[in-house]
């Protein structure tokens, strides 16, 4: 029988967050009753609340065991079993307790969420649209509708999900911050900057959207009154740390990198500021940044160590190894041969591949200053395809496996939804670029889905590429950067899967090395529009006159004439960089 007393004298010791003396209670209690079903829920919940999801996991489950129908238990098992990394069973659990409880709107809000977390992105958007279908003006699954829909490239539908979300909540500063973000993503940045001036008048007391609004303006062209606008809210806001960033990211070159430097040590040093995890990350990435500029190279080091220890994520490289083996046995000659193409598509599309850092985003602004060329940015339409693909077939098989079966209908949709999401994004029939550097996995798919399409693959010197990653604060994605070891065995695996594409698909490839674009620029533009069947134009020696706002790392390089400042700048670091050069001796 269920002891009341201990129960209760534990739930008190639970509200007075004495959570060791409530475990024993709750420990007392079950072995008296090992049939408490209530007791184990209530075990469970405090096992989650001190973090401890495998033990809560033992006890949701006696709960299901003794109420086999429990929704909460159900919803909770998922918790747990989700901090644990198993998705697959999370999933299966939250189902449970919808069947249970058919209009528990939180369950699938975590189900969509879970279903982004895994880039199954149709899958979000059916949860968030049931979810919404019951409750119209929800708030956070309006944020995440849009948030899926922004990972999938569609900027306008996802604008109207945070100006929704907006309207049911202005105070809402995901909402806000998503909002303006993507409005500057897709390219409409007066609205943009109205935004982040609407932000500043929900939150008068906040500098950040003022900071957002002035970086806005740098990304713009505006240097001058982006600077003049960060300085006097340093002067005003001189300890918040996202005011510095801002200000420390306007490249005035080294002249001002003192104060920058200064600013930053400063926020670092004060034991007063509590500073995430992120927050340290971006400030050690700027310091070290400025301190190259001022030519501080071991500092500087010290610092992108520093960041990236901060921002280190698991990474799994022998997967990976094994992945890209996936990948080229599934595109063996043979094989390939036999697999369905769609003739004659592609011909105004041009995929620039290659490393992350390797002069991908200068080749596009080369590119798109041409009259024909638009540039279309990372484009995230080959990922959604590969879900698409999947989404088709029998048991869901991913790339590469579904490879072997696809068929000529699947073939010709998917390339047509390509063609269509590209063309959406030029105003007449001008070729559209795709830089986003990833789909160098999947060339052997777009090989097959367009095969007029121009391949320009970007290279340049292995360790020059894998500093410039190491030195990159990358925001999503990229694990693999932020250990050299790992970075430079990820290098080594991009390598060997290139050299298979070139093997299967020859002169469909045009090699552009940095090195060479930048020693010989018009002779490596020339041979680029001859490959992709275009005619000279001036504009592409003066790219960086370009208007055109490039939204990656490189935006500030795009901006200036070419120059070969970048080249062998691992030199600079050699002492530091053994366990890198070890695996590049003949670069």
């Amino acid at each position: 029988m269920a002891n009341p007393k201990l129960k209760k004298k534990a739930r008190k010791l639970v509200e007075q967050h004495k959570f060791g003396p409530a475990s024993q209670c709750y420990q007392q209690l079950l072995q008296q009753d090992s049939s408490d079903w209530e007791g184990w829920l209530e075990f469970g919940r405090l096992h989650q609340r001190v973090g401890q999801p495998d033990q809560a996991l033992v006890c949701f489950k006696r709960v299901i065991a003794l109420q086999p129908d429990h929704a909460e238990a159900f919803f909770h098992l998922g918790e747990a079993l989700q901090a644990l990394g198993n998705a697959a069973d999370a999933t299966q659990a939250y189902l449970h307790a919808l069947r249970a409880r058919p209009d528990w709107l939180e369950a699938m809000l975590r189900l969509a969420k879970l279903s982004e977390s895994q880039t199954h992105y149709q899958d979000a958007l059916d949860w968030y649209e049931r979810l919404l279908s019951l409750a119209p003006g929800h708030v956070q699954a309006l944020i995440g509708q849009g948030n899926v829909f922004a990972l999938m490239g569609r900027d306008a539908r996802a604008i109207e999900c945070f100006r929704r979300a907006l309207q049911a909540d202005p105070q809402q500063a995901d909402a806000h911050r998503l909002y303006c973000y993507t409005l500057y993503k897709a390219g409409r940045y007066q609205e943009a900057l109205q935004g982040y001036e609407a932000m500043a008048r929900a939150f008068p007391d906040r500098p950040e959207p003022l900071a957002s609004r002035a970086r806005l303006l740098d990304l713009m062209g505006q240097k001058d009154e982006a600077g003049r606008q960060l300085a006097a809210l340093v002067e005003r806001h001189p300890t918040n740390p996202f005011v510095a960033l801002a200000y420390a990211n306007l490249d005035h070159g080294r002249d001002e990198a003192g104060r920058r430097i200064e600013l930053l040590q400063g926020i670092l040093a004060d034991h007063r500021q509590r500073l995430d995890g992120e927050t340290k990350a971006r400030i050690h990435f700027n310091l070290g940044r400025l301190l190259d500029q001022t030519h501080q190279f071991d500092q500087a080091f010290a610092h992108y160590r520093q960041g990236n220890q901060l921002m280190q994520r698991p990474f799994a490289i022998d997967e990976h190894e094994r992945q890209i083996g996936e990948i080229i046995r599934y595109h063996a000659p043979d094989a390939f041969a036999a697999l369905p193409r769609v003739e004659g598509a592609g011909r105004r599309n041009i995929f620039i591949v290659g490393m992350p850092r390797s002069g991908t985003t200068l080749t596009e602004q080369i590119l798109s200053s041409h009259h024909a060329i638009h540039g279309g940015g990372e484009l995230r339409a080959i990922s959604e395809i590969l879900g698409k693909i999947a989404a088709t077939l029998e048991g869901h098989p991913p790339y590469p496996e579904f490879m072997p079966r696809l068929s000529d209908e699947v073939c010709r949709e998917m390339s047509r939804y390509y063609q269509e999401q590209t063309a959406a994004l030029a105003r007449d029939d001008s070729y559209v670029t795709d830089k986003m550097p990833q789909n160098f996995l999947s060339l052997g798919l777009i090989a097959r889905l367009l095969p007029e399409a121009r391949i320009i693959h970007c290279q340049r010197d292995p360790r020059d590429t894998c500093l410039s990653c190491y030195f990159q604060n990358f925001s999503t994605g990229h694990a693999y950067a932020n250990d050299l070891e790992t970075l430079g065995r990820y290098y080594r695996q991009y390598r060997r899967l290139m050299r298979h594409w070139y093997d299967l698909l020859g002169e469909r490839i045009l090699t552009v090395k940095y090195e060479q674009l930048t020693e010989a620029p018009e002779d490596t533009i020339r041979r680029m529009l001859d490959f992709i069947g275009l005619g000279w134009d001036d504009n592409c020696l003066n790219f960086h006159n370009s208007r055109r706002i490039v939204n990656t790392a490189s935006y500030n390089q795009v901006r200036q004439p070419l120059n070969r400042r970048s080249v062998a700048r691992w030199r600079r670091y050699e002492k530091h960089l053994q366990p890198l050069l070890e695996m590049f001796p003949e670069a």
